[in-house]
């Protein structure tokens, strides 16, 4: 009889069927629905996921557009696949993937209005509000190992931000921070991890193009992101006919240029070390409003 159930339970019809009852049991506690179209788990080594997308159920309407259409769809990917082993799972203390991989995906981020609860703020995007995300008032700090994964590759991926708010951003021409969208992204990172509440990575190839014209190929470089910091450094970027989008203030004795994002965007702290910037032409910016 155990043996059966072995047998059974690698079916990728019966691994559909059984994930399917934890999805349900989930969108309790969204306020969006987990589709997939198939799920299959080979025992020890892969998971795959097949037309996977989570629908805003209640997307929002554009607060000075009424024309503009809702955004239901928050994320989809044709494929989600995921290679690991059972050493790697045991052997650590979190997450370990040796590799990641996704195809076909689109992320639509959307800004929005939301009620003054007293603390000031009037916004808030479809990320927070689908997965209920609270805004804490002091940030806290995990000191563990959340997930290490030491392969990632991104295959022909979409992002979209589109601001629905009632404070839009003027635009000046250019790159249209109300309504990015940015295509055929194909990247492949190394030991992307997430520690200490530090999310690092080696970006050894990026590619993408932004529907205004703005094209970068490629792009590399290693990250650091977290308690209210970024540190970038090895970065190569060049772009074709596009613009270079930083805003310097402050560039000290030992080659380390620093870079604020104004207050109101991200609030975070950039550093640029050992950086080699190429291209047609650069305009000295921000990186958004």
């Amino acid at each position: 009889m155990l043996f059966a159930g072995i047998l059974v339970i690698q079916l990728p019809q019966v691994q559909t069927y059984v994930a399917g009852k934890v999805v349900d049991r989930l969108d309790d506690k969204l306020d969006g629905d987990i589709h997939f179209e198939k799920i299959h788990l080979k025992p020890f080594t892969t998971l795959v996921l097949k037309k996977v997308a989570i629908i805003d159920r209640n997307p929002q309407k554009c607060a000075v557009d009424p024309l503009a259409e809702p955004v239901d769809t928050f994320f989809r990917a044709d494929y989600i696949i995921a290679k690991f082993t059972l050493q790697g799972l045991f052997k650590h203390d979190c997450l370990h993937l040796d590799k990641a991989y996704i195809n076909g995906a689109q992320m639509n981020l959307v800004i929005e209005d939301k009620v003054d609860e007293g603390d000031g703020d009037t916004q808030i995007d479809n990320l927070s509000r689908i997965f209920r995300l609270k805004k804490k008032a002091e940030p806290t700090y995990n000191e563990k190992e959340i997930f290490h994964i030491k392969d990632v590759q991104i295959i022909d991926m979409g992002f979209a931000m589109k601001d629905y708010g009632t404070n839009q951003t003027p635009y000046h021409g250019g790159i249209n921070w109300n309504d990015l969208d940015v295509k055929d992204i194909d990247r492949t990172a190394k030991n992307l991890q997430f520690k200490n509440s530090i999310m690092s990575g080696e970006l050894k190839s990026m590619s993408f193009r932004e529907k205004s014209g703005y094209i970068c190929n490629p792009l590399t470089g290693s990250a650091k992101v977290g308690r209210g910091k970024t540190i970038i450094e090895d970065l190569l970027l060049i772009f074709i006919a596009g613009e270079l989008i930083v805003d310097v203030t402050e560039l000290d004795g030992f080659g380390v240029m620093r870079i604020a994002y104004p207050a109101d965007a991200i609030g975070a702290h950039t550093q640029i070390r050992n950086a080699v910037l190429g291209g047609e032409f650069f305009l000295i910016r921000s990186f958004r409003p």
